[in-house]
Protein backbone atom coordinates (compact mmCIF):
# COMPACT_ATOMS: atom_id res chain seq x y z
CA UNK A 1 0.00 0.00 0.00
CA UNK A 2 2.54 2.13 0.80
CA UNK A 3 4.36 1.86 -2.71
CA UNK A 4 0.91 2.58 -3.75
CA UNK A 5 -0.03 5.60 -2.34
CA UNK A 6 3.75 7.54 -2.88
CA UNK A 7 3.49 6.78 -6.46
CA UNK A 8 -0.39 7.85 -6.61
CA UNK A 9 0.98 11.40 -4.53
CA UNK A 10 3.76 11.84 -6.49
CA UNK A 11 2.64 11.56 -10.21
CA UNK A 12 -0.42 13.67 -9.59
CA UNK A 13 2.57 16.22 -8.03
CA UNK A 14 4.36 15.93 -11.36
CA UNK A 15 1.40 16.27 -13.63
CA UNK A 16 0.02 19.42 -11.48
CA UNK A 17 2.87 20.69 -11.01
CA UNK A 18 5.06 20.84 -14.23
CA UNK A 19 2.53 19.30 -16.71
CA UNK A 20 -0.64 21.17 -16.10
CA UNK A 21 1.10 24.18 -15.22
CA UNK A 22 4.30 24.74 -16.30
CA UNK A 23 6.68 25.32 -13.32
CA UNK A 24 6.77 26.96 -9.97
CA UNK A 25 7.93 30.24 -11.59
CA UNK A 26 4.89 30.82 -13.55
CA UNK A 27 2.45 30.77 -10.43
CA UNK A 28 0.68 33.49 -10.37
CA UNK A 29 -0.01 35.72 -7.35
CA UNK A 30 -3.58 36.01 -7.21
CA UNK A 31 -5.32 33.99 -4.62
CA UNK A 32 -7.94 32.43 -6.77
CA UNK A 33 -5.23 30.68 -8.86
CA UNK A 34 -2.95 29.26 -6.50
CA UNK A 35 -6.59 27.84 -4.54
CA UNK A 36 -7.43 26.62 -8.60
CA UNK A 37 -3.63 24.74 -8.28
CA UNK A 38 -4.19 23.14 -5.15
CA UNK A 39 -7.58 21.50 -5.80
CA UNK A 40 -6.14 20.17 -9.24
CA UNK A 41 -3.23 18.50 -7.04
CA UNK A 42 -5.54 17.20 -4.68
CA UNK A 43 -8.24 15.80 -7.32
CA UNK A 44 -5.50 14.69 -9.30
CA UNK A 45 -3.89 12.96 -6.23
CA UNK A 46 -7.02 11.26 -4.98
CA UNK A 47 -8.09 9.91 -8.62
CA UNK A 48 -4.88 8.47 -9.18
CA UNK A 49 -4.66 6.49 -5.56
CA UNK A 50 -7.97 4.94 -6.80
CA UNK A 51 -9.22 4.22 -3.33
CA UNK A 52 -12.49 6.19 -2.90
CA UNK A 53 -12.19 6.19 1.12
CA UNK A 54 -8.76 7.82 0.34
CA UNK A 55 -9.64 11.33 1.92
CA UNK A 56 -6.52 12.15 4.08
CA UNK A 57 -5.01 12.16 0.48
CA UNK A 58 -6.95 15.08 -1.20
CA UNK A 59 -7.13 16.85 2.32
CA UNK A 60 -3.19 16.63 2.56
CA UNK A 61 -2.45 17.24 -0.47
CA UNK A 62 -4.52 20.75 -1.16
CA UNK A 63 -3.35 21.83 2.13
CA UNK A 64 0.17 21.28 1.39
CA UNK A 65 0.25 22.98 -1.98
CA UNK A 66 -1.92 25.75 -0.41
CA UNK A 67 0.84 26.58 1.79
CA UNK A 68 3.91 25.87 -0.20
CA UNK A 69 2.40 28.03 -3.18
CA UNK A 70 1.74 30.63 -0.36
CA UNK A 71 5.65 30.58 0.91
CA UNK A 72 7.27 30.24 -2.49
CA UNK A 73 5.41 33.05 -3.89
CA UNK A 74 5.98 35.72 -1.06
CA UNK A 75 9.86 35.02 -1.15
CA UNK A 76 9.69 36.33 -4.80
CA UNK A 77 12.93 34.54 -5.36
CA UNK A 78 13.54 32.51 -9.15
CA UNK A 79 17.09 31.35 -8.14
CA UNK A 80 18.90 27.63 -7.30
CA UNK A 81 18.08 27.55 -3.73
CA UNK A 82 14.31 28.43 -3.32
CA UNK A 83 13.79 26.27 -6.27
CA UNK A 84 15.41 23.65 -4.77
CA UNK A 85 13.82 24.63 -1.22
CA UNK A 86 10.59 24.76 -2.02
CA UNK A 87 10.54 21.00 -3.74
CA UNK A 88 12.26 19.00 -1.49
CA UNK A 89 9.25 20.38 0.54
CA UNK A 90 7.34 19.09 -1.72
CA UNK A 91 8.79 15.88 -1.48
CA UNK A 92 9.03 15.27 2.46
CA UNK A 93 5.41 16.35 2.39
CA UNK A 94 4.77 13.32 0.01
CA UNK A 95 6.66 11.06 2.80
CA UNK A 96 4.58 11.94 5.69
CA UNK A 97 1.60 12.05 3.85
CA UNK A 98 1.95 8.44 2.45
CA UNK A 99 2.63 7.52 5.98
CA UNK A 100 -0.34 8.93 7.13
CA UNK A 101 -2.86 7.83 4.37
CA UNK A 102 -1.33 4.15 4.59
CA UNK A 103 -1.98 4.20 8.52
CA UNK A 104 -5.48 5.43 7.87
CA UNK A 105 -6.29 3.34 5.38
CA UNK A 106 -5.26 -0.06 6.49
CA UNK A 107 -7.25 0.55 9.73
CA UNK A 108 -10.41 1.49 8.00
CA UNK A 109 -12.59 -1.41 7.69
CA UNK A 110 -13.99 -2.98 4.31
CA UNK A 111 -11.23 -1.03 2.03
CA UNK A 112 -9.78 -3.21 -0.85
CA UNK A 113 -6.70 -0.91 -2.01
CA UNK A 114 -4.83 -1.40 -4.91
CA UNK A 115 -2.10 -4.12 -4.91
CA UNK A 116 1.30 -2.67 -4.88
CA UNK A 117 2.32 -5.28 -7.60
CA UNK A 118 0.01 -4.03 -10.37
CA UNK A 119 -0.33 -3.47 -13.54
CA UNK A 120 -1.57 -0.27 -12.60
CA UNK A 121 1.50 0.74 -10.57
CA UNK A 122 3.65 0.40 -13.23
CA UNK A 123 1.81 2.22 -15.66
CA UNK A 124 1.89 5.17 -12.50
CA UNK A 125 5.39 4.89 -12.94
CA UNK A 126 5.78 5.08 -16.67
CA UNK A 127 3.54 8.63 -16.47
CA UNK A 128 5.79 9.65 -13.37
CA UNK A 129 8.89 8.79 -15.50
CA UNK A 130 7.80 10.38 -18.64
CA UNK A 131 6.61 13.76 -16.88
CA UNK A 132 10.13 13.79 -14.78
CA UNK A 133 12.12 13.63 -18.01
CA UNK A 134 10.21 15.94 -20.24
CA UNK A 135 9.09 18.12 -17.56
CA UNK A 136 11.56 18.73 -14.94
CA UNK A 137 14.48 17.77 -17.27
CA UNK A 138 12.96 21.18 -19.19
CA UNK A 139 13.07 23.21 -15.75
CA UNK A 140 16.40 21.88 -14.36
CA UNK A 141 18.52 22.22 -17.75
CA UNK A 142 17.05 25.78 -18.48
CA UNK A 143 18.12 27.03 -15.32
CA UNK A 144 21.53 25.41 -15.46
CA UNK A 145 22.26 27.04 -18.98
CA UNK A 146 21.30 30.39 -17.86
CA UNK A 147 24.08 31.40 -16.76
CA UNK A 148 26.27 30.63 -20.08
CA UNK A 149 22.73 32.38 -21.95
CA UNK A 150 23.42 35.60 -19.88
CA UNK A 151 27.27 35.77 -21.26
CA UNK A 152 26.40 34.40 -24.48
CA UNK A 153 23.85 37.33 -24.61
CA UNK A 154 26.00 40.02 -23.64
CA UNK A 155 28.66 39.04 -26.34
CA UNK A 156 26.43 39.19 -28.77
CA UNK A 157 24.91 42.49 -27.39
CA UNK A 158 28.59 44.39 -27.54
CA UNK A 159 28.67 43.38 -31.15
CA UNK A 160 31.79 41.00 -30.38
CA UNK A 161 32.33 37.34 -31.55
CA UNK A 162 35.19 34.98 -31.15
CA UNK A 163 35.71 34.45 -34.46
CA UNK A 164 35.90 38.54 -35.70
CA UNK A 165 35.91 40.63 -32.74
CA UNK A 166 35.39 43.37 -35.30
CA UNK A 167 32.40 42.49 -37.02
CA UNK A 168 28.84 43.17 -35.57
CA UNK A 169 26.78 40.13 -34.58
CA UNK A 170 23.75 39.51 -36.78
CA UNK A 171 20.80 38.97 -34.66
CA UNK A 172 19.83 35.29 -34.09
CA UNK A 173 16.62 33.79 -35.70
CA UNK A 174 14.43 31.47 -34.23
CA UNK A 175 11.62 30.28 -32.09
CA UNK A 176 11.50 31.56 -28.83
CA UNK A 177 10.15 28.17 -27.57
CA UNK A 178 12.15 26.43 -29.90
CA UNK A 179 14.89 25.14 -27.86
CA UNK A 180 12.79 23.95 -25.03
CA UNK A 181 10.39 22.74 -27.51
CA UNK A 182 12.98 20.40 -28.97
CA UNK A 183 14.77 19.21 -25.68
CA UNK A 184 11.58 18.00 -24.16
CA UNK A 185 10.97 16.06 -27.47
CA UNK A 186 14.41 15.13 -27.70
CA UNK A 187 13.88 13.42 -24.00
CA UNK A 188 10.55 11.94 -24.91
CA UNK A 189 12.36 9.82 -28.15
CA UNK A 190 15.01 9.03 -25.33
CA UNK A 191 12.82 7.72 -22.96
CA UNK A 192 10.65 6.04 -25.50
CA UNK A 193 13.64 4.47 -26.87
CA UNK A 194 14.83 3.37 -23.54
CA UNK A 195 11.60 1.75 -22.70
CA UNK A 196 11.34 -0.20 -25.94
CA UNK A 197 14.83 -1.83 -25.15
CA UNK A 198 16.51 0.32 -28.11
CA UNK A 199 19.50 2.26 -26.76
CA UNK A 200 21.09 1.90 -30.44
CA UNK A 201 19.40 4.38 -31.49
CA UNK A 202 19.82 6.89 -28.97
CA UNK A 203 23.16 6.92 -30.08
CA UNK A 204 22.41 7.65 -33.78
CA UNK A 205 19.82 10.73 -32.36
CA UNK A 206 23.22 12.26 -30.33
CA UNK A 207 25.20 12.14 -33.19
CA UNK A 208 22.72 13.88 -35.91
CA UNK A 209 21.92 16.32 -33.07
CA UNK A 210 25.66 16.81 -32.78
CA UNK A 211 26.52 17.39 -36.07
CA UNK A 212 23.69 19.77 -36.74
CA UNK A 213 25.21 22.08 -34.26
CA UNK A 214 28.94 22.20 -34.97
CA UNK A 215 27.55 23.15 -38.55
CA UNK A 216 26.46 26.13 -36.69
CA UNK A 217 29.96 27.50 -36.60
CA UNK A 218 29.93 27.34 -40.52
CA UNK A 219 26.89 29.35 -41.04
CA UNK A 220 27.96 32.48 -38.63
CA UNK A 221 27.55 31.51 -35.32
CA UNK A 222 29.88 32.46 -32.80
CA UNK A 223 31.81 29.73 -30.53
CA UNK A 224 30.38 30.46 -27.59
CA UNK A 225 26.57 30.32 -29.70
CA UNK A 226 27.56 26.34 -30.67
CA UNK A 227 28.96 25.70 -27.37
CA UNK A 228 26.38 27.04 -25.27
CA UNK A 229 23.70 24.79 -27.30
CA UNK A 230 25.81 21.44 -26.89
CA UNK A 231 26.10 22.21 -23.08
CA UNK A 232 22.63 22.51 -23.29
CA UNK A 233 21.58 19.27 -25.52
CA UNK A 234 23.97 17.20 -23.57
CA UNK A 235 22.38 18.14 -19.86
CA UNK A 236 19.35 17.33 -21.79
CA UNK A 237 20.59 14.08 -23.10
CA UNK A 238 21.91 13.12 -19.61
CA UNK A 239 18.93 14.14 -17.61
CA UNK A 240 17.15 12.20 -20.28
CA UNK A 241 18.51 8.70 -20.24
CA UNK A 242 19.19 8.78 -16.11
CA UNK A 243 15.89 9.10 -15.92
CA UNK A 244 14.60 6.65 -18.41
CA UNK A 245 16.86 4.58 -17.42
CA UNK A 246 15.47 4.64 -13.27
CA UNK A 247 11.59 4.57 -14.28
CA UNK A 248 12.79 1.25 -16.19
CA UNK A 249 14.23 -0.13 -13.33
CA UNK A 250 11.45 0.47 -11.60
CA UNK A 251 8.99 -0.52 -13.64
CA UNK A 252 10.94 -4.11 -13.52
CA UNK A 253 11.00 -3.66 -9.61
CA UNK A 254 7.28 -3.36 -9.48
CA UNK A 255 6.79 -7.25 -11.61
CA UNK A 256 4.39 -9.31 -9.73
CA UNK A 257 7.14 -11.97 -8.26
CA UNK A 258 6.26 -15.33 -10.38
CA UNK A 259 4.53 -18.01 -7.98
CA UNK A 260 6.29 -21.66 -8.35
Amino acid sequence: MLIHIALALTVGYLLAEFVLKGGPDLRPSAAWPRLRHALLAAGLSYALAAMVRAWPIPLGVFLVHLLLDWLYERRKANGWRPFALFHWMHIAAIAGLTLLAARILAAAPGLDPWSPFTGYDRALTIVGGLALSIFVGAEIVGRAVVPLKEEMERELAAGVTAMDPARPRRPRKGFEQGGRIIGMLERGIIFLLVLVESPTAIGFLIAAKSLLRFGDIGSGASRKEVEYILIGTLMSFLFGLTTSYLTLLAVGALQPAVVP
